[in-house]
């Protein structure tokens, strides 16, 4: 089975390794173990998302798109 990985995809796989780096070079204990929890609950959130792009159950980037104002919309 052929992986498929939309822009999302990747940009929470990259948080995961930022919050990773943060990690390895915090000096205080408690932050560094707080790092490495957000770095897994993105880990977690891309894995799920890899899933359920994998089983159908989304379609990649449309189903983010279909998420976001358009920019003839505008925000208020």
């Amino acid at each position: 089975m052929m992986r498929m990985r939309c822009a999302a995809l990747v940009s929470t796989w990259k948080k995961a390794a930022e919050f990773e780096a943060l990690a390895a070079t915090a000096t205080v204990d408690v932050l560094r173990q707080r790092y490495r929890d957000i770095a897994a609950c993105y880990r977690l959130l891309a894995r799920e998302r890899e899933w359920l792009i994998g089983t159908g159950a989304i379609e990649g980037e449309q189903a983010i798109d279909s998420q976001r104002p358009s920019s003839s919309q505008g925000l208020s």
